[in-house]
């Protein structure tokens, strides 16, 4: 009896129990169906698939995929995907035939194409209202979902890290506009922003002349001992007077608008303030005026697409400047400036890789309100082109950057800059004509590495000698060594907020200050990097007294905001520089904080 009953209890066991595994397994079967479903859906899957292929192996599966003719959006995606990699022309198209296919509310194929024309399309520039619309149409989708997908977190995350990035140097938003579409309840986009840009530096240069103050001190000199002043060479004492410190600080706000596929229009404001930056008589060229100067202005600028692969940047402003302590024997001296400022940059895909070529003209008509100085004026065109070499090179692809694509650039250019002064008696007009001749390449995203290696022609001559320094060339070699302590890419999206585990699964996260970058703050940092910079002067034709060299250390911080989009950029550099002949060195200093960009 008592094995009887035990045995039908323990019958009645096995029943629930197989039972319930049965119930288990049904409902595993489900839920892994229903995962299934959402990953063979996930648009996510498009990416990724060209690692490890070679140019010409991702060009012979593109033949074959154009050839099957897919209609769904995630085979055209992978489609638009290796076509961008390799420059083909179609990739607008084949992008925009991924966003038709895919259901009205997945954003996540809007913000590839977004990511597509912000990182890769324009010369330097990316198509901003093209980017701007789809990221916006991104995110509108992806908050219609009824039903979430698991990877829409993802989605929503990469672009508005993405827009942070997009809007980085226009500042903070003043103003926002309906996002185009009917819905009030969709997010809005901003069409107003201000930007503030303030530097100071202790240098033997002014901000912004860094790049050719040999030049300018080996222009003084000869000056100096020209017959139309001195009529003889300094000395040694005198030329090492002339090495200066001088402490230039200025401050830098705009209002910038934007409206759709128009124009950005900037309004623009400038002070600056540089003591010891002129010679007060090139006489006795031992005292020094300061400058101060106000500078307001317009621009505006408009990145398009002229073609499939031909990209064009048009920009152009006019400034007003007064600057006061340029002018000799007129300390107090004012003269008016207006500029006016044309750039335009076209690039082009040639195959995986890029051209572009930057193009810049302007004109000052300089006047003095003060004395009895005839006008001058100033001319100055430059060019540059850039050969952007985005195929792999032994590091990570620059086609899998989100934030910069750290291609490896080969370019040259030239600056003809012509200041003619003008005088009462046509004898004595003078025109100052100064070169620059410069190559070079950076080679960028070698690990945590860039290299810049620049060598450039300087040179200065005059249509009448009798009233200008004497002939002067020299050259130069820069070179930059950057290190990324933190590097911008490791955070495709927005910081976390509450990170799971920030030890696993991400290369980036090996110490504290990376982990304090993946996680939320009302302060979040983008990236941290150390810059060495290194040059060296020397003169190729007459005085040769300036020669001199400089090596430094300088640490940069980006920083940004999450709710409205601002991006800082924080940089305190020191620099020791060297005047040889002349037994002299200096110490420099330089300290930026700037919300918004050039």
């Amino acid at each position: 009896m008592f094995h009887a009953n035990a045995l039908v209890r323990l019958q009645q066991k096995f029943a629930k129990l197989w039972v319930l595994a049965l119930c288990v397994t049904l409902l595993s079967a489900v839920c892994y169906g229903k995962e299934n479903g959402d990953e063979k859906d996930n648009p996510f899957a498009c990416q990724g698939q060209a690692e490890g292929l070679s140019v010409k192996k991702m060009r012979d599966t593109i033949k074959k995929r154009v050839a099957a003719n897919y209609s769904d959006a995630l085979n055209n995606c992978i489609t638009a995907d290796l076509m961008r990699r390799v420059g083909d022309n179609r990739t607008s198209q084949y992008f925009r035939k991924t966003i038709d296919a895919a259901p009205p509310d997945e954003g996540a194929y809007e913000s590839f194409y977004a990511d597509y024309l912000r990182n890769f399309r324009g010369p330097g520039r990316p198509l901003f209202s093209e980017a701007e619309k789809h990221y916006f149409r991104a995110l509108n989708a992806v908050d219609r979902r009824k039903t979430p997908k698991s990877w829409d977190s993802v989605t929503r995350s990469r672009v508005q890290r993405a827009l942070i990035a997009l809007y980085q140097e226009d500042g903070v938003t003043l103003a926002h506009s309906g996002a185009g579409l009917s819905d009030p309840a969709e997010e809005q986009k901003p069409v107003a922003f201000f930007s503030s840009i303030n530097r100071f530096a202790q240098s033997t240069a002014d901000l912004d002349r860094e790049q050719d103050d040999i030049r300018d001190y080996t222009s003084e000199a000869l000056f100096s001992a020209s017959t139309f002043r001195n009529g003889k060479p300094l000395d040694r004492a005198a030329l090492k007077d002339l090495v200066r410190l001088k402490t230039p600080f200025e401050t830098f706000n705009r209002v910038r608008f934007r409206f759709g596929d128009l124009p950005s229009v900037d309004m623009f404001g400038t002070y600056r303030h540089t003591p010891n930056e002129a010679v007060n008589s090139f006489f006795v060229p031992d005292v020094f005026n300061g400058l101060v100067l106000y500078d307001y202005g317009v621009a505006a600028e408009k990145p398009f697409s002229l073609g499939k692969n031909v990209d064009v940047d048009f920009a152009g402003s006019f400034r007003n400047i007064h600057q006061r302590g340029l002018l000799e024997f007129s300390p107090r001296g004012i003269e008016a400036i207006h500029q006016y400022e044309v750039k335009a940059a076209v690039s082009k895909f040639v195959g995986p890789d890029k051209v572009i070529l930057q193009l810049n003209y302007a004109y000052q008509a300089i006047h003095a309100q003060t004395d009895d100085r005839p006008d001058r004026d100033r001319e100055l065109t430059g060019a540059v082109l850039t050969y952007q070499l985005l195929r792999p090179h032994g590091f990570k692809s620059p086609y899998d950057r989100r934030f910069e694509i750290r291609s490896w650039d080969f370019f040259g250019g030239f600056l003809l800059d012509n200041e003619a002064f003008n005088d009462k008696i046509p004898a004595n007009n003078v025109t100052d004509i100064r070169r620059d001749y410069f190559a070079g390449a950076a080679l960028k995203g070698m690990g945590p590495f860039d290299l810049t290696i620049q060598p450039t022609l300087f040179s200065l001559s005059s249509s009448n000698p009798n009233r200008a320094p004497a002939s002067n060339s020299q050259y130069r070699t820069n070179m930059t060594v950057l290190y990324r302590i933190v590097d911008e890419e490791c955070t495709p999206g927005l910081p976390a907020e509450n990170p799971s585990d920030e030890n696993v699964g991400n290369a980036c996260r090996s110490n504290a200050i990376k982990r304090f970058a993946q996680r939320r703050h009302a302060l979040n940092l983008a990236f941290w990097q150390l810059v060495v910079p290194i040059r060296h002067d020397v003169a190729l034709h007459n005085l040769n007294a300036f020669e001199n060299y400089e090596a430094g250390i300088e640490s940069d911080w980006k920083l940004f905001t999450v709710p409205r989009r601002t991006t800082f950029l924080a940089s305190i550099g020191y620099g020791f520089q060297r005047f040889y002949r002349l037994n002299k060195n200096e110490s420099i200093f330089t300290i930026s904080l700037k919300m918004g960009f050039n």
